[in-house]
C-alpha cells in the first residue's frame, strides 16, 4: 500500500539535511504498510531564471533505508539553511508497472521539474 508524507516549512530556518531526515523519518513511520520503492522531492541548489530553485527528485527501488542512502549521496549542500521549503515523499506498492526507479514517485512535469506529483492509485491516459 502506498504512503505519502509531506513537509512544509515557512519562515523557520532548517538545514537541508534536517529536511531530508524529516521526510525519511515520515516514510519510516509508514513502513508497516508494505511497499517496494520510495522517492522524494526536495528543493535543490540550482537556481532557475525566475529565481526559484530546481526541484531534485530522489528515487530508489527497495526500502526507505536505500532512499536515505541515495538522498545523502546527492551533490547537494546539506548544511544550507532554507527559510522556506516544501518537500514530499512517497512509498509505492507496485500495482501497475514494475518496482523500478522510473515508476517510483514523485513524477515530474518536464525536464526542469516545474512541478512534481505523488498520487495513490493508477492514473491512466485516455
Amino acid at each position: 500500500m502506498c504512503g505519502i508524507f509531506g513537509y512544509i516549512n515557512h519562515g523557520v530556518p532548517q538545514e537541508r539535511k534536517q529536511i531530508i531526515e524529516m521526510l525519511v523519518t515520515g516514510l519510516k513511520r509508514l513502513e508497516y504498510r508494505g511497499y517496494d520503492s520510495a522517492g522524494m522531492a526536495v528543493d535543490g541548489d540550482k537556481e532557475m531564471p525566475d529565481g526559484s530553485t530546481k526541484c531534485v527528485l530522489i528515487k530508489k527501488s527497495g526500502k526507505v533505508k536505500e532512499l536515505d542512502k541515495a538522498a545523502h549521496a546527492q551533490s547537494l549542500d546539506y548544511d544550507k539553511v532554507l527559510f522556506s521549503h516544501i518537500g514530499i515523499a512517497h512509498t509505492r506498492w507496485a500495482t501497475h508497472g514494475p518496482p523500478t526507479e522510473v515508476n517510483c514517485h514523485p513524477h515530474r512535469s518536464d525536464p526542469l521539474n516545474e512541478f512534481v506529483v505523488i498520487h495513490n492509485g493508477i492514473i491512466t491516459n485516455c
